[in-house]
């Protein structure tokens, strides 16, 4: 009956630190891939919405594509740099929090290199096509919440850019904050 049971097997995998870094190393990297699949997808449906607008949208739609192939790109690579160091990474006494600690800088570098970009380019895509970039990505203007503007005008194309900067950098120091944070618990508890 023991061999049909796998819950002690897995207790006991988990508590080894190697095995623990290794399943979040390979978890980050498929939700890396995950999300680089979701974006070629959403890349594609973005080009149906820009050629249903008109000539001077379509612009603003092409540069808001460029910039959405510069934040994958950045967000995914990223994320595939964290898991390999996650995966190369010594162990040490407390590889919970270190595994926290490397997720939390992950998560504020892919949304800084996500959030960065896609502010140019809804900025742009707004003094352009008259409208926010949720009219061509729903699916990311869901997710990256500042990407949803106001009626056109120069004045919110530049709040949009300034959002995605603040935004982005923002996140960014959060993250690193707690990362550091996360560090100097595990070295109080040794």
């Amino acid at each position: 009956m023991d061999k049909f049971l796998f819950a002690g097997w897995l207790l006991r995998r988990l508590a080894e630190p190697p095995f623990f870094r290794r399943l979040f190393a390979g978890t980050l990297a498929l939700l890396a891939g995950g999300a680089g699949l979701y974006a070629v997808v959403v890349f594609f449906i973005g080009w149906k919405g820009i050629f249903d607008h008109a000539a001077d949208a379509m612009a603003g739609g092409i540069v808001y594509q460029l910039t959405f192939v510069v934040a994958i790109y950045a967000a995914v690579h990223a994320a595939l740099l964290r898991a390999r160091e996650l995966d190369q990474a010594t162990d040490g006494d407390n590889p919970v929090l270190a595994v926290a600690a490397a997720f939390c800088r992950a998560t504020g570098e892919i949304w800084a290199f996500a959030a960065i970009p896609l502010g140019l380019g809804g900025g742009i895509l707004n003094w352009f096509a008259g409208q926010g970039a949720q009219s061509i990505y729903k699916p990311v203007a869901g997710v990256i919440f500042f990407l949803k503007a106001a009626p056109a005008s120069f004045a919110n194309g530049g709040t949009i850019i300034v959002k995605g900067l603040v935004y982005g950098i923002a996140g960014l120091l959060l993250a690193y904050t707690v990362a550091e944070l996360l560090k100097l618990a595990a070295a109080r508890a040794k």
